[in-house]
């Protein structure tokens, strides 16, 4: 997983793929890797919207988180929630939902103290915005997500956080 929270989304496809059809991989980690696998289909360079194997990993993936939160919802909520807020985010024309659901992962990551996946949820939400051309609340949720990583300890997602505010300030 250290290839995602670097930004090696391709790397961490890679490396996600070869886990979720290992035997010995356990079947949480197992799942970790569909959600991480599907969050990085979204950032890896290569065009969603066109590209079956992205969007069939990525249903895969929801459908996975789904089953999961039925389990175990404190756990697995926060991270349907993003999987599909990036969803809505990239198929287009479903802004509202995307806002609804980013705001719902960052709710329910807050709540399970994941403080990690918070961050990431922000951070996402803000690249969402960024994308959208609004800006000013790109910044807020990128302020967000920095403060999220500051309180984890990631001084490499610090600077990057960092780096996208001052793209655009």
């Amino acid at each position: 997983m250290k290839s995602f929270w670097l930004g090696h989304y391709e790397r961490c496809r890679y490396h996600c793929e070869q886990g979720i059809t290992s035997s010995d991989v356990k079947q949480i980690k197992s799942v970790m890797m569909t959600f991480y696998n599907g969050i990085s289909c979204f950032h890896s360079g290569k065009k969603y919207k066109s590209n079956r194997m992205l969007q069939s990993t990525v249903r895969n993936a929801i459908k996975v988180m789904r089953e999961r939160r039925e389990e175990s919802p404190w756990n697995y909520g926060n991270k349907l929630n993003l999987l599909e807020a990036e969803s809505y985010s990239f198929n287009g024309g479903r802004d509202e939902m995307a806002i609804i659901s980013y705001t719902a992962a960052i709710a329910a990551s807050k709540s399970s103290k994941f403080v990690h996946e918070q961050g990431l949820s922000c951070e996402l939400a803000a690249l969402h915005f960024k994308r959208r051309k609004e800006l000013n609340t790109a910044v807020v949720y990128f302020k967000q997500a920095k403060a999220c990583y500051e309180e984890w300890g990631s001084q490499v997602k610090i600077d990057a956080i960092i780096q996208q505010i001052d793209s655009i300030q």
